[in-house]
């Protein structure tokens, strides 16, 4: 059932809006995987606030079961990669905050791979909606099953951090006043995800990667620092977040575009099989500090 409400805006609260992109989906379910099928592509009706140029999903659905429900062996066939990327996230986490006996919550910490690494370095918890990747996080971390805005614990956090997170939720300010409460005076938030005014994404309109049916929040840099301001933060830190691909990883990213598919027949074609790194644009990562 989805919400048939006025569109507000998600970050500044305006009702002036205009649409953006057409309804897709209808009354479907969008699919909740990384195989980036035609089908992932499809969306609902997106519309743009005129007033802070944020893009989000009117009406909204409801896609709360699909999340707890999603089982993605995908995720899991690139977890070399996943790893790879993690170690890298960690290292710039560890530059704003290096003291061994920090706190770190991984809010959305899918199968657990960054609390992996972040436990070498923090005491680490986890939250996770998934039923099935919050087992798989559960064997080796302590995980909580429920959003931010739920929780219900006598103890706070120095970091939290929020990887390709944020574009899912239908209310992302409530979340991120949660996260102000969970954590610690001058706690630090790591926030990851689409920066829809980058110059990659303008140059590829609904053809970029993060238009997906799963995802319902398009940020800008600009709409993200508002969001995180309003809600007590203020953003110390951006930073182009890298990434490791294999091969055939990012010959089926790149498969989706038309144009790159003789790139992508002569990667499949290469013996080599280590992982590439790589730093988008239209990716980015705010570092914001609980003010």
């Amino acid at each position: 059932m989805r919400q048939h409400l006025q569109a507000i805006c998600p970050v500044c609260d305006s009702p002036n809006h205009k649409k953006a992109y057409d309804d897709e989906l209808g009354d479907e379910l969008p699919t909740v995987d990384y195989n980036f099928s035609p089908q992932t592509r499809k969306t609902y009706q997106i519309v743009e606030c005129v007033d802070c140029s944020h893009q989000f999903v009117h009406p909204l659905p409801n896609l709360t079961n699909i999340y707890q429900e999603n089982v993605d062996d995908t995720y899991l066939n690139s977890a070399p990669q996943r790893r790879r990327s993690a170690q890298e996230w960690l290292g710039i986490v560890t530059t704003y905050a290096p003291t061994e006996a920090s706190s770190l919550v991984d809010i959305g910490c899918a199968t657990g791979m960054f609390l992996d690494e972040a436990a070498q370095r923090y005491r680490v918890e986890g939250i996770e909606l998934s039923a099935w990747a919050a087992d798989l996080a559960s064997s080796r971390h302590q995980i909580h099953r429920m959003p931010v805005s739920e929780m219900k614990i006598d103890r706070h956090f120095d970091i939290a951090s929020m990887w390709g997170v944020i574009e899912h939720l239908d209310n992302p300010a409530k979340e991120i006043r949660a996260v102000h409460e969970l954590l610690n005076d001058s706690g630090l938030l790591f926030i990851y995800t689409g920066d829809r005014n980058a110059l990659l994404p303008r140059l590829l309109g609904k053809r970029w990667w993060w238009y997906q049916g799963m995802h319902i929040q398009y940020f800008t840099k600009s709409s993200l620092t508002m969001l995180l301001q309003s809600c007590g933060f203020e953003v110390i830190g951006q930073h182009q977040l890298p990434m490791f691909f294999s091969i055939a990883s990012l010959a089926q990213s790149l498969n989706r575009y038309r144009v790159m598919r003789p790139l992508v027949w002569l990667m499949q074609s290469l013996p080599w099989k280590g992982l590439v790194k790589l730093t988008l644009s239209g990716e980015i990562l705010l570092v914001a500090k609980k003010v």
